[in-house]
């Protein structure tokens, strides 16, 4: 990767850096929490793949109650939830990753394989952070816009029971279609796993099931 990409680890730093983004990091742990808590209500009995499925969509879930009252807007654009700032010029979405997330000595990557509409992303973040031709600008304008896509990567850490997570910029995936580049990363606090520490921080949010993505998709 770049040795010009951008890691943002401690708080006051990430702290800045998300409010330019028009984020709290309090908001983005609240969403994790949510669905941590989710995935440990599972049981033996639920089918294998539910645990981070739910994960998944229940911290989608969580970050539009956060931040739809505050303007942002939701879209499912070919399968990919995501949350849109109100400018519609910065989107989020949610995926697991791999045991080097929230490692800044380490370069994380998705667990599984992105579709169509992940790779359409990263191809537009490509154009608007590093390509300047005339050419390239009219694909952007052809394609939402120039709009940036950030990944809220999780991943759930059982030898040391903790969550980490990072947002982060992607910009590059490999063969196998698993998100490995980036050009910035703000790393989040780390969520012990022990439910009495997993408290929801702001009761007013409405809270459902949630789970965090640890399970390859079958047939991905």
């Amino acid at each position: 990767m770049d040795a010009k990409r951008r890691i943002y680890i401690e708080p006051h730093d990430r702290t800045r850096r998300l409010a330019q983004l028009g984020l709290e990091e309090t908001d983005l742990l609240q969403a994790v929490q949510v669905g941590q808590l989710q995935r440990m209500s599972c049981t033996p009995h639920h089918p294998i793949p539910y645990a981070g499925l739910s994960a998944w969509a229940e911290t989608i879930k969580t970050l539009r109650d956060l931040y739809i009252p505050k303007g942002w807007h939701k879209q499912d654009p070919r399968g990919l939830p995501i949350v849109l700032s109100p400018d519609w010029d910065m989107a989020i979405a949610v995926a697991t990753g791999d045991e080097a997330t929230g490692r800044e000595d380490c370069e994380p990557c998705t667990k599984s394989p992105k579709g169509p509409q992940t790779e359409t992303a990263i191809s537009n973040n490509q154009l608007c952070l590093f390509a300047e031709t005339e050419f390239a600008q009219e694909i952007k304008d052809r394609e939402q816009q120039g709009l940036i896509t950030w990944l809220l990567l999780i991943h759930s850490d059982s030898h040391n029971r903790e969550v980490r997570c990072e947002l982060s910029l992607p910009v590059g995936m490999n063969e196998e279609g698993r998100v490995d580049g980036w050009d910035e990363r703000i790393i989040l606090g780390s969520i012990p796993f022990d439910a009495d520490e997993l408290e929801i921080p702001n009761d007013e949010t409405p809270q459902s099931p949630n789970i965090i993505v640890n399970v390859k998709r079958r047939g991905a």
